[in-house]
């Protein structure tokens, strides 16, 4: 090999070091100075609390944490406790608060400490008083010393191992930056022109920018996977806030990194002035007689790299796009200003010289230096811990084999009252569950009982308006149905019920999921459907049963049901005949049982809900008041639903909770003996606190 050969490719070794070296001190003097010091750390953090999405998530931690331990009956209310705690998120005593906090937990974290749990204290201070000013009933519930984690990480989680690294990472700043400054040197040198040290140098240091920024977005999507695992986020705010947060603390580093490389090309650009069509077609040349090459190294090559790019996108997909996003970025940015300052004259005298390394090598040697950063990232970091959902055995029905050749009426299915109001779903009051609906599916509700009202969107106030004229209802009748203190919190939310002219509103009349009254909460009636045929289409042995309690003709749920591609599902059956077992739904792909308290029959698929299921009282409020006794629907009525709630306003968790378990049992139990059939719906609020799914399928097992 010739000296001069030797001497390019020895150039071109050194200005991947140097990029590799170069990213790694810009890592290294980020963390020490941004991360591993303490005031630093707590500054960025509590910069996030300017995304309202990390306000809200805070907020909604504190509640989550005060329904679950002292004060479950929050949850009735968590639209209202939430917005007042996000409000007190942004004043500056709770900034304050936060910072301070953060600081302490940061500095005991890094001295050692083997867990990091970052806790608000919900008994006193700002929380205390947000809670006292919306309800001082909840306010005095709660314990004086009451904390309430937001996040809690464990010894085992990766997240805390991450920050040891760091903090090793930190401490190899001076080193990493003395051997950055001498292998810049040895590439100057090699250069063998000032010029063509200038070419080396800028196209390393674009190099080093672009490994910074796919290291902090790579990194950053697989950070946030594991916090979602760690502290189980469940909805677009919370990945949101965490994304605020991340951005918070390594947003300006992957700014840094961006600007870095668009410096370097630049300058690499204006030392060179070499046109970017050759260049390409240059590097293009080589790509394919690399391709093309037949021999073992060759061929070695080949292989590793399409290992690479498959690892790569099978363990990362998320990372390969984002790199793929920055490397097209930096080449754009390349060819951009190529075009502005190359001239082909100086491009072939400079393709002819020798006093510096080839520009496609040179490009190759960036290229390689990202890979191997989007590899690291890929490979070095394990994936998330989180166990994957069991599956049900092949051939069952509503997960068991044995409950395929069982009729319906011989089937438990667990079930939901006003499913569709929930806690975790935006805007609802007094909800009866914590969950919404596409997350009872996930959980094994296979019963859902809903009400369908007609509804006008009021921008002024952001709520839904009943309306109750076109319904054929009033305020009197509605008022007859509902408790004083529900119709008063609706009039303060929305303004009065049934007194304004709802044809005046722009959003026009829409049929929707409420319970009574919209203005307390309302879901778009065509949303829910197609999250009821998204789960039917994933889950092709699964039967699933609505009961439905209208207010609007049967046409307006017909065109619901196909505008959301629900209608092909829906059973049809016939009062005078056999029920059908869970396999022949499943074979006739009419998967949806849908019974209907009013106008059944209108529709073949639209089934008199009180000639197939008779049903228990409702209005318990307590368990001494439950009955077993028929309520609704004849004696011969094949199917029993069994309403088993705490009927109170608001809605009680912690009650409802109370008439669970065993209580539920002893009940099934009881009902079962004295009505001589096997309760079919089991209807429950706040069904994970009652554990009616594992109360189902412990039935179905027994059958």
């Amino acid at each position: 090999m010739s000296g001069s050969r030797l001497r390019r490719r020895l150039s071109v070794a050194l200005v991947a070091v140097t990029a590799l070296l170069a990213a790694a001190a810009a890592v290294s003097g980020y963390a020490r100075s941004q991360i591993v010091d303490a005031d630093s750390f707590s500054v960025r953090a509590e910069s996030a609390l300017d995304e309202p999405a990390v306000r809200e998530a805070i907020a909604d931690r504190v509640v989550d944490q005060l329904a679950q331990s002292v004060v479950p009956d929050a949850l009735v209310v968590r639209p209202l406790v939430v917005s007042a705690l996000a409000t007190v998120a942004n004043s500056s005593k709770f900034r304050r608060f936060f910072e301070r906090t953060v600081r302490e937990r940061h500095n005991a974290l890094f001295d050692g400490e083997g867990s990091f749990t970052l806790s608000l204290l919900a008994g006193a201070g700002t929380v205390a008083e947000a809670l006292r000013s919306l309800s001082p009933r909840l306010a005095n519930a709660i314990p004086p010393g009451l904390t309430a984690p937001v996040i809690a990480l464990h010894p085992r989680d990766f997240e805390l191992r991450a920050a040891g690294w760091l903090r090793t990472l930190a401490d190899w700043w001076w080193p990493l930056l003395a051997l950055t400054l001498l292998a810049a040197v040895a590439t100057g040198w090699l250069a063998g022109s000032p010029r063509a040290a200038l070419v080396n140098l800028g196209i390393a240091a674009t190099g080093a920018g672009v490994a910074v920024a796919v290291a902090v977005a790579g990194l950053g999507a697989f950070v946030l996977t594991h916090i979602s695992h760690a502290v189980d986020v469940s909805d677009e705010t919370e990945r949101q806030a965490l994304r605020a947060i991340w951005s918070a603390l390594f947003g300006d580093l992957r700014t840094a990194g961006i600007l870095g490389a668009a410096g370097g090309a630049a300058v690499a650009l204006l030392a060179s002035g070499r046109l970017t069509g050759e260049l390409l077609a240059a590097a293009w040349a080589r790509l394919r007689a690399a391709a093309r090459a037949q021999s073992p190294a060759a061929r070695f090559g080949q292989a590793a790299a399409l290992v690479a790019a498959g690892l790569l996108l099978l363990l990362e997909p998320g990372l390969a796009v984002r790199a793929l996003g920055v490397v097209a970025g930096a080449v754009l940015l390349l060819v951009g200003a190529a075009r502005l300052t190359g001239r082909a004259p100086e491009a072939r005298a400079a393709a002819s010289s020798g006093g510096s390394a080839s520009p496609v090598l040179l490009s190759g040697a960036v290229v390689g230096v990202i890979a191997v950063v989007a590899l690291a990232v890929a490979l070095v970091l394990p994936g998330p811990s989180a166990a994957p959902p069991p599956r049900a055995p092949a051939g069952a029905c509503n997960g068991s084999v044995e409950l395929c050749d069982k009729l319906l009426n011989e089937v438990v299915f667990p079930s939901t009252h006003n499913s569709y109001a929930a806690a975790d779903e935006p805007g609802w009051f007094f909800a009866n569950q914590r969950h919404g609906i596409a997350q009872q599916l996930r959980d094994g509700i296979r019963g859902f009982l809903i009400d369908i009202h007609y509804g006008v969107a009021d921008p002024d106030t952001g709520r839904v308006r009943t309306d109750l004229a076109y319904e054929g209802s009033s305020r009197n009748k509605v008022a007859r149905q509902l408790s004083p203190e529900a119709l008063e919190a609706a009039d303060r939310l929305a303004g009065r019920v049934g007194a304004a002219n709802l044809d005046e509103l722009p959003g026009g009349r829409g049929v929707y999921l409420c319970h009574t009254l919209c203005e307390l909460g309302a879901e778009p009636l065509d949303d829910q459907f197609a999250i009821f045929r998204g789960y039917l289409d994933d889950h092709p042995r699964v039967v699933l049963v609505l009961f439905i309690e209208p207010y609007v003709p049967v046409e307006q749920i017909e065109r619901s049901l196909e505008r959301t591609d629900l209608l092909g599902y829906a059973a049809v059956l016939r009062r005078d005949r056999p029920l059908p077992t869970l396999r022949r739904l499943i074979r006739s792909g009419q998967r949806l049982v849908i019974f209907a308290e009013e106008d059944g029959g209108a529709r073949p698929w639209y089934l008199d809900g009180f000639s197939f299921v008779q049903d228990t009282p409702l209005g318990a409020t307590s368990s001494r008041e439950f009955s077993c006794r028929r309520y609704r629907g004849s004696p011969d009525s094949p199917m029993l639903l069994l309403n088993h709630w705490i009927d109170t306003f608001p809605p009680s968790p912690r009650r409802n909770q109370r008439v669970g378990g065993r209580v539920l049992e002893r009940r099934i139990a009881r009902c079962e003996r004295e009505r001589r059939m096997l309760p079919n719906l089991v209807a429950v609020d706040f069904y994970e606190r009652t554990g009616v799914v594992d109360i189902a399928a412990r039935m179905n097992e027994g059958q």
